[in-house]
């Protein structure tokens, strides 16, 4: 299993099986499948949280930051 990073997000758009986040301070917006992602319940576009989110994601977004 991946490592999980916390990073703080900004909560952009939602669907079902993922969420549009922005990622503070790196300006980039991938989606994260709830699959992998652990969101708290009765998140809302705009609110800004932390979540954990496995390496391998970052990485397909960003490189290789670790």
């Amino acid at each position: 299993m991946s490592e999980l990073h916390p990073y703080t997000v900004k909560i952009e758009a939602e669907t079902k099986q993922a969420v549009l986040v922005q990622i503070v301070g790196m300006g980039i917006k991938p989606w994260l499948p709830r699959s992998k992602v652990t969101f708290p319940a009765g998140i809302k576009n705009g609110d800004v949280i932390e979540v954990q989110i496995p390496g391998w994601l970052i990485k397909n977004e960003i490189g290789e930051p670790f």
